[in-house]
């Protein structure tokens, strides 16, 4: 459970910055407004603004911007940077692939400033409008390029705004540091966000050879073109094609929350050259991406066609730190001399591994060896009408229904391990919980029934939601809210909670919890799936890197109390502390455009480091082989013990039987595994293999026709299991009908 408003969807509108930008103001009739703004404020003509803005976006013909032959240069053994001293961009040279990343192709733009005005307008500025740009050589690997007195309109004059930001070479075959070092507004202005740089290495659609690299949920790549395929394109093409032109072509995308960005990484290939990205100060950063788009779906406002090539490009969008600069930002970028969306995964991975993030799940069983129990086995959640209900009879059932429901899911469903989440039992609503409530059974018959369980490879833990704060729930104290913004406007249910108090409410209630159950884990609901957000409440204010400190010191907490746990959706900065999630599965979600080619980025990065749970319920089909080839674990979710019960095959112990005969072995075999590799055979979205550090692989053919994958003859929409003990198993996913004619 989290808040259910899709950040892209939320984000859409601030797609097109600067000229382009502006095209939104027009529809308004001037600056384009934020909901603070004051309706007297003063506007220019309809007719003027769409002149000037029309008139400034002629130049956007996806060419590249001109680099002067005076341009500052730095370089070392793999790369040449080169700054151009009049208008501040900078182009990066791949030396061993002989590549040439340029600046925007657009409109020439350094970076995009977005600030509120005084009177709570939004203004997207070009910092290429700067009246004075200073390129200057700080040293011999570093160059520092300042913009002051930003130009506004004609009639508005300059702005005393602007920035500096900091270009570095590390070593003689490191990466480029880029840094903003600082944003300057005036002191009734605030700042909103910064694009900087601005889509670097913009590949153009049908023209370049190449893909973006996204994080998106578990990982995506975007082609930039499939007209040159010798395969027919494996795609939706009403989404594929039509996406771009309309909004979906436009995203920003938030790192770490629900549906987003997953890690703070992103890529672009072009021919043999991989410009791969680390995005070091994560915490109030987006990723925008134009997804083979020429913001059409921002002139079609104004009933006009967009003047730009359609391009595909990631920059990194600086967020305003409770509405100030607050302090620097960085990202790194390094050109991958193996390439691919392989080796971008690979390369975050030694970074994560070099700022110690990446534990792996072999050192967590170390910490809790009862963690080694669960692997390859299902995680079984089931409800019994909690958080929404406390004790609600149609969902209620027993301690020792718990327990004949543990003998039937190792007897007739075959698991020989399990995670066992149920939802029920308390007497609080969350954020509380503790105690537990009678109607399910005595506390002996509870301790009895976690220690039958755990004899059997079964654990046992119960739903807890710190996060959340409902309206019915009679410890639903408002004060206690965290309020996204100034005017007091506060998250939904799930979400709603500020982190400021999930270590009390932790504290409160854990340890009563193992006394009275003797869990030896933890489930913690929404802690990873809600986004990382400030709260503008004056008794407990946060920006975000303090909300990121919240939710740590709670997840550190809970493994000091001797527990392992886990959360709803991955998130990279909690593989430390967290053992295992929900919505890990190797989809990439239902975006038009980033769901068509998914590839399991995350798993390559920290499939050893936490066991990834797919969708709710496994159902034969493709779904559910890529999750197997990608080492992911499988849930089933029952919404109360009478649907496990029931004849159906959907939540049932029907459908649970039939899926679970074909992952535990594998999913045991491959749980601690790094997963090494995963690469296409052919065409993208064709045959493909995954390699696993033990030894094991998986060969995959997902189209509907008979395939050869490594030398291997696959039947359509199959897979195969080869474990590195020499055992093999194939299965193909059976759709169909039982019809009986009377």
């Amino acid at each position: 459970m989290s808040d259910t408003r899709n950040p892209i969807e939320l984000s859409r509108r601030h797609f097109l910055a600067g000229a382009a930008g502006a095209v939104a103001a027009v529809a308004a009739g001037g600056e384009t407004a934020s909901a603070q703004e004051a309706p007297n404020s003063k506007q220019e003509s309809r007719n003027t603004k769409e002149a000037e803005i029309l008139g400034a976006l002629q130049p956007g013909s996806g060419r590249p911007v001109p680099i002067g032959p005076d341009a500052l240069r730095i370089e070392n053994e793999v790369m040449r940077v080169q700054v151009d001293r009049t208008g501040g961009v900078f182009r990066l040279v791949d030396k061993a692939a002989a590549e040439t990343w340029e600046p925007d192709p657009w409109v020439g733009a350094p970076g995009i400033l977005v600030l509120q005005s005084p009177g709570g307008g939004r203004r997207e500025i070009n910092l290429r409008q700067a009246e004075e740009i200073s390129v200057v050589r700080a040293a011999d690997a570093i160059i520092e390029i300042s913009f002051r007195r930003l130009r506004l309109s004609a009639a508005e004059g300059t702005l005393e705004a602007g920035g500096k930001t900091r270009l570095t070479l590390v070593g003689v075959r490191g990466p480029l540091r880029v840094e903003v070092l600082d944003v300057r507004y005036p002191p009734d202005w605030k700042l909103v966000e910064l694009e900087y740089p601005c889509r670097l290495g913009a590949l153009r659609t049908d023209v370049d050879e190449g893909y973006l690299i996204v994080p998106y949920q578990q990982g995506c790549i975007v082609p930039s073109t499939v007209k040159n395929w010798k395969q027919l394109p494996r795609i939706k093409t009403w989404s594929w094609d039509d996406g771009p032109w309309m909004e979906h072509g436009a995203a920003d995308v938030r790192i770490y929350g629900w549906q987003v960005a997953s890690l703070p990484m992103f890529g672009l290939v072009k021919g043999k050259s991989t410009l791969a990205a680390i995005i070091e100060t994560e915490d109030d950063a987006s990723l925008r991406l134009v997804l083979n788009s020429n913001g059409q779906h921002v002139f079609s406002r104004i009933g006009r066609l967009s003047p730009y090539a359609r391009l595909a490009a990631t920059s990194p969008l600086w967020l305003a730190e409770r509405k100030q600069f607050g302090y620097s930002r960085s990202v790194l970028y390094e050109f991958l001399p193996d390439g691919g969306y392989v080796a971008a995964a690979k390369h975050y991975r030694r970074y994560a591994r070099e700022h110690g993030l990446l534990v792996t799940l072999r050192e967590k069983i170390e910490r809790t060896p009862a963690l080694d129990k669960i692997i390859g086995g299902p995680w079984v959640n089931l409800g019994g009408g909690y958080p929404y209900y406390i004790d609600h009879p149609l969902y209620r059932f027993t301690w020792n229904d718990a327990r004949k429901f543990v003998d039937d899911l190792l007897g007739y469903v075959g698991a020989q391990r399990a995670l066992l989440t149920l939802w029920i039992g308390y007497q609080h609503l969350p954020p509380d919980s503790y105690p537990f409530h009678p109607a399910q059974g005595s506390l002996d018959e509870l301790r009895g029934l976690v220690q039958y369980a755990a004899r059997r490879n079964v654990l046992i833990n119960f739903y807890h939601g710190l996060p959340a704060l409902l309206e019915d729930a009679p410890n639903a104290d408002v004060a206690r809210a965290r309020k996204s913004n100034a005017q007091g406007t506060m998250s939904q249910r799930w979400g709603r909670h500020c982190p400021r108090f999930f270590l009390s409410y932790a504290q409160k209630n854990l340890p009563a919890v193992i006394r009275d159950s003797g869990i030896l884990c933890d489930y913690e609901d929404i802690l990873t799936a809600a986004g990382l957000g400030e709260c503008w409440d004056s008794q407990h204010p946060l920006s975000r890197r303090q909300d990121r400190a919240c939710r740590e010191e709670t997840m550190k907490y809970i493994a000091r109390l001797g527990l392992f746990c886990g959360s709803e959706w991955p998130a990279g900065y909690s593989i430390p502390y967290l053992a295992y999630f929900r919505n890990g599965h190797a989809g990439a979600g239902s975006h038009w455009i980033l769901n068509q080619h998914p590839v399991p980025l995350f798993n390559l990065v920290f499939k050893d480091c936490a066991l990834m749970y797919g969708p709710f319920f496994p159902l034969p089909g493709l779904e559910m082989i890529r999750d197997l080839a990608a080492g992911c674990h499988f849930q089933l979710t029952m919404q109360e013990i009478r649907q496990y019960y029931a004849d159906g095959f959907r939540e049932s112990r029907v459908g649970a039987r039939a899926s679970v005969r074909l992952f535990q072995d594998w999913l045991r075999a491959t749980g601690t595994a790094e997963l090494v590799t995963h690469e296409f055979l052919d065409e993208l979205n064709g045959p493909y293999r995954t390699r696993f550090s033990d030894g094991s692989e998986a060969l995959v053919n997902p189209t509907t026709e008979l395939r050869e994958a490594a030398k291997q003859q696959l039947p359509p929409e199959s897979i195969l299991l080869r474990l590195a003990d020499g055992r093999q198993l194939q299965a193909a996913a059976k759709v169909g009908w039982d019809v009986e004619t009377r």
